[in-house]
């Protein structure tokens, strides 16, 4: 008897729920990413160099790009959660790109040297704020300001990064940070998302509301902004950095918009308001 079917409806049904990050309109927007800068790029030319993926999820984000839109490299992806490495690990299987996109279920600080030669990576990183890890899916963690797991992925040093970046999680610490770290922005894109349901969390949000008062977030009341950027290790390339700082900023809010940003919050979670209009 074949239970295939059984396993795999039973996976799916957890990845709609809380063990498993979905959330269809930022997978699209980071599948539009990954595929515009690889393929714009030439990233997949690169042969000597590895394309790792920091985070997996579903897999169905790199399986559809690999079977669908003519990207020919090879893909290594790192799952930490393993309901989230079991349900990829299927699909992969279904989709036929099980030779192109190789999922493990490993940490990816753990297997990835500290001072990587060459390679490029890629991710959808955690980067929700809070000021401990107590929160609906702790998977989606990015520390206090939700910066600490993108900043963890720019320290390894590989030569090509295509990440995507919150308004909301202290966006210009990290672009500051990569250009200490020697990349230059190559590319990136803009859009502007909704709060869903784990950005909507009282303590996350309360956390933003706060981060907004110290210029750390920028969003409006029901929006912030997410942007897939194409960082490379080159003193020689373009650098977008201004502009992409610009439009991560372009939602903040004053503190007129204040109480309309913590509408709902409960109020032991609430931070003092910005005394301050936001730049």
């Amino acid at each position: 008897m074949d239970t295939s079917a059984g396993v795999v409806a039973t996976v799916a049904g957890a990845a709609q729920g809380d063990t498993i990050f979905h959330d269809r309109e930022e997978s699209e927007f980071y599948a539009q990413c990954v595929r515009d800068f690889l393929l714009r790029h030439s990233y997949e030319l690169l042969e000597d160099k590895e394309i790792v993926e920091l985070g997996v999820g579903t897999g169905e984000t790199i399986a559809e790009l690999l079977r669908y839109h003519g990207f020919t490299g090879k893909i290594r992806g790192y799952e930490i959660d393993r309901a989230s490495y079991e349900y990829a690990r299927k699909l992969v299987d279904d989709r036929a790109v099980s030779d192109r996109y190789l999922v493990t279920n490993e940490n990816f600080f753990q297997a990835i040297p500290r001072s990587v030669a060459g390679g490029c990576v890629i991710s959808n990183p955690p980067y929700l704020p809070a000021h401990d890890q107590s929160i609906r899916m702790p998977e989606l963690w990015g520390g206090s300001d939700g910066s600490s797991v993108t900043k963890q992925i720019i320290e390894c040093g590989f030569d090509h990064l295509v990440l995507l970046v919150s308004s909301f999680s202290n966006p210009l610490s990290i672009i500051d940070f990569a250009a200490s770290r020697g990349y230059r922005v190559l590319d990136f894109a803009v859009r502007t998302m909704r709060f869903g349901a784990y950005s909507s969390e009282p303590k996350i949000r309360a956390r933003i509301a706060e981060l907004s008062g110290q210029d750390e977030a920028f969003v409006s009341a029901d929006r912030y902004c997410v942007a897939g950027v194409a960082w490379v290790k080159n003193p020689a390339a373009v650098d977008l950095s201004d502009a992409l700082a610009r439009a991560l900023t372009s939602l903040a809010c004053s503190p007129a918009l204040y109480s309309r940003l913590c509408l709902g919050v409960p109020a032991e979670y609430l931070p003092s308001p910005p005394d301050r209009t936001l730049a």
